[in-house]
């Protein structure tokens, strides 16, 4: 595999010093930025980070065998992470955005067949093949903005048995990019179709 060279990033963003702990308050605003920065790869795993000058220097008997992208004026960051998402599921609620606009409660927009409920019983009537279409085209779109690491929960089950298949279902675990998802277990929702807050089932 030949060697990957990212170079002259207009800012190249290393978020060093925040590995060995998250970091906090004032120290949150140091993003380790590198102007005019590069990256040297090796099958997969970065070798070395920092101005373009020096790891020019440092390559420069490699140079001519590394597969060179020019980030000129552009920003190169890590992966970045979701940490909250619903990846599998079927239909759109799209028009309840109106109705927000409008003044309608959530309450009032679920009791009129649409809320969390609408989501459930499409994601309940869309085929294997139809998640796994829909849940793929949104990793992919994922990726094109730079994020690759998204936590999937189970999310519109509404009982443990769907929740548990939507983590272990072939949408999810046929995903080709399913290296970039963490699953998790979400207890189904307080909610049930006639208003009611009484919960459906224990907490995880």
């Amino acid at each position: 595999m030949r060697p990957l060279f990212i170079r002259r990033a207009r800012q190249l963003v290393t978020l060093a010093g925040g590995s060995a702990a998250p970091l906090v308050k004032e120290k949150m605003s140091n993003l380790g930025i590198i102007e005019n920065g590069s990256v040297w790869i090796e099958n997969g795993v970065i070798v070395a980070v920092g101005p373009d000058d020096e790891l020019t220097r440092q390559f420069a008997d490699r140079l001519a065998e590394a597969e060179v992208i020019d980030a000129k004026g552009k920003t190169v960051t890590p992966g970045l992470i979701d940490p909250h998402t619903h990846l599998v599921y079927a239909g759109s609620r799209e028009h309840e955005w109106t109705m927000r606009l409008h003044g309608a409660t959530y309450m009032e927009i679920m009791n009129a067949g649409g809320g969390i409920h609408a989501t459930t019983k499409a994601t309940r009537e869309a085929s294997e093949e139809a998640l796994y279409d829909e849940s793929k085209r949104r990793l992919d779109q994922f990726l094109l903005h730079g994020v690759t690491t998204v936590e999937a929960k189970s999310g519109y089950g509404l009982s443990l048995s769907t929740k548990s298949s939507s983590l272990t279902s072939p949408s999810v675990s046929m995903t080709p990019t399913r290296s970039m998802l963490s699953q998790r277990f979400l207890a189904p929702t307080p909610f049930r179709p006639n208003g009611s807050t009484t919960r459906t089932g224990t907490s995880a």
